[in-house]
């Protein structure tokens, strides 16, 4: 299929579920004034000089993960979704009422549907809204117009975020999934299944990007009558997200004795607050060792001989916060990997040839299932995140098997540059759409030059390669490229998933095939044809398997996963290079390593 095909087809899907986006729906000249006014709009909320709560900033819970977005309200005010008509705004302005009457002239809405508020949301570069559906009290459609740069948007039905609607890896998104851009001067006018059944999100954007969102509040009987579909609508969902999680509500005790009914979800929420208060209590632990440390080192509390050096790095197996508490809140593992056949890992002729088990099980798939892969990861993990805020702003940095660039925007947030590459060209493809500098490579053959990087990011990479040898050349070409004196981090699959692990998987093996569910996501076609149509596309893996249970096709990963220990011998090959740390983080194990020579 070609782009342009592949467009149509989005375009089709949107319109077939009540989504039509308009291109050029405003001229040059009203987006520049819109943007313009916008931005002075913008300003004088910060000083505090609008009416009410017209301007919002950040709440500050969400800002530590870039959840969220600055925002201004004219004509009704919302927060989190919830209509407050007590809440004092300003009414729409002349500028807004100027882009709605552009609206009407480009047949975009009729005068009938003119609506009477906006919600006005300024993204800066990493920020992201997570899947909701629009509350009922506005009435149906509503547009929203971009301003600035292009991003995307997705529309789903069924999806299933973790707790606290941050878009992290292990969280499937079920359902079907539509992922369609929005360029600046365009409006998307959502109804129907679009707007009440269909969760949009917004995934972390690439650059700047300000959205006008029209919408009309209803009459009082048009209202009741919306909240009551809603209502209904939302309770099945509910339902839908209990039966796929596994979660049954169960009746405590009698009704006379007034006792609530209390669900799995609600036991799983007391454990996160458990897990949460025992995560505190042992980082204030270390705090403590920290400081003790210290006293022993200038001497205050027994003797200092028996302390590490400050400037020596420790390359040992060290205890996270996560993994002294996950004790308490294990995962029981769902889906089993089994070992691969005999005989199926091939040995290469050189370690810089890839093998076909790389090719057909790590590569082709990838490529065959880069938008459905794209739809479940959002953003670096919070690992990762953490590694990127300790480097210094201003760093140039390599993400080597970038997949597609979650990692970026937090490096971008941070005031450095990155350079990504992948092998797998449909991810690759799915970074340039985001804006992404990115190129497709192998990353045991890297086309960088030596000592280029300030850090680099080696995040779910190393679990695809399939020998010991070409696991030693991955790392050496990673720290080739970094900078003397820079550091790398690596993240790889672990075999001890009952550890804490997210994954859902229990790998019976080290080296196991991995399945994934590439979901048919076209009414009225069947998994068989879908199957055959992936295979007819060039380069698709050939050993797809319709799945008519899950309305997929189901593709083998192979993953080598390691065991405690595995991956910081690596290193050892590399003399000219120290882990500084090595430990277990949410199923995986991770090392951080730095050039010295």
């Amino acid at each position: 299929m070609t782009d342009a095909e592949a467009r149509c087809e989005i375009v089709e899907r949107c319109r077939s579920i009540g989504a039509s986006l308009t291109l050029d729906a405003i001229s040059r000249a009203q987006h520049d004034a819109a943007l313009e006014w916008t931005r002075e709009e913008l300003e004088r909320g910060r000083r505090g000089e609008l009416l009410g709560r017209t301007h919002a900033p950040v709440p500050p819970k969400w800002a530590a993960r870039s959840q969220s977005r600055e925002m201004l309200q004219y004509g009704t005010y919302t927060h989190s979704n919830r209509v407050d008509a007590d809440v004092e705004v300003a009414s729409m302005p002349k500028a807004l009422i100027d882009v709605v009457d552009a609206l009407i002239a480009r047949g975009v809405i009729t005068e009938d549907e003119r609506m009477d508020s906006c919600t006005i949301n300024v993204y800066e570069r990493g920020m992201w809204i997570p899947p909701h559906i629009d509350n009922p009290l506005f009435a149906r459609p509503f547009v929203t117009v971009s301003l600035a740069s292009a991003q995307a948007m997705t529309l789903g039905r069924g999806m299933i975020w973790p707790e606290g609607g941050t878009p992290v890896d292990g969280e499937a998104r079920e359902g079907e999934e539509i992922r369609v851009v929005l360029p600046a001067r365009s409006a998307m006018r959502m109804e129907g299944a679009a707007a009440d059944e269909y969760e949009h999100a917004i995934p972390p954007v690439s650059a700047d990007r300000i959205s006008l969102t029209f919408r009309r509040r209803m009459d009082a009987t048009t209202e009741r009558d919306a909240i009551e579909a809603q209502t209904e609508l939302t309770e099945r969902f509910r339902a839908m997200y209990r039966e796929r999680r596994g979660e049954r509500r169960e009746v405590l005790s009698s009704d006379s004795k007034g006792e609530k009914a209390v669900s799995e979800e609600e036991v799983r929420r007391a454990r996160i607050v458990a897990e949460r208060a025992a995560i505190k209590k042992a980082r204030e632990e270390r705090k403590k060792e920290k400081q003790l440390r210290k006293e022993q080192k200038r001497g205050d509390v027994g003797s200092s001989a028996s302390m590490t050096p400050s400037h020596q790095p420790r390359a040992v197996e060290e205890t996270t916060d996560t993994e002294r508490t996950m004790e308490l809140v294990k995962k029981a593992p769902k889906r089993a990997c089994g070992v691969v056949p005999e005989n199926f890992i091939d040995a290469a002729s050189k370690v810089t040839v890839m093998p076909q088990v790389e090719r057909e099980h790590v590569q082709k798939v990838y490529d065959i299932v880069a938008q459905q892969w794209h739809g479940t990861r959002y953003r670096a993990w919070t690992g990762v995140e953490a590694f990127i805020r300790k480097q210094p702003s201003g760093s140039f940095v390599a993400d080597i098997g970038c997949g597609n660039g979650k990692n970026i925007p937090e490096v971008v947030k941070g005031g450095s540059v990155a350079l990504g590459s992948d092998f797998s060209k449909g991810l690759i493809d799915i970074c340039r759409d985001s804006g992404y500098e990115v190129m497709v490579a192998d990353a045991v053959l890297l086309p960088y030059r030596s000592n280029t990087f300030d850090y680099a990011l080696n995040i779910a990479v190393l679990h695809h390669i399939s020998s010991p040898e070409r696991r030693i050349e991955l790392v050496k070409e990673t720290m080739r490229v970094v900078k003397v004196g820079g550091v790398a981090l690596f993240y790889a699959w672990a075999l001890e998933q009952e550890k804490g692990g997210v994954s859902g998987h229990q790998f019976e093996g080290q080296d196991v095939l991995v399945p994934f569910h590439n979901k048919v996501k076209v009414k009225g076609v069947s998994p068989d044809e879908e199957r055959e149509r992936q295979s007819r596309v060039e380069g698709a893996p050939t050993h797809g398997e319709a799945d008519p249970e899950k309305r997929s096709v189901v593709y083998q990963r192979y993953c080598h996963v390691y065991t405690k220990g595995e991956l910081p011998r690596l290193f050892d090959a590399l003399p000219w290079c120290t882990v500084e740390a090595s430990y277990y983080d949410h199923g995986n194990w991770c090392c951080e390593v730095r050039k010295i020579v």
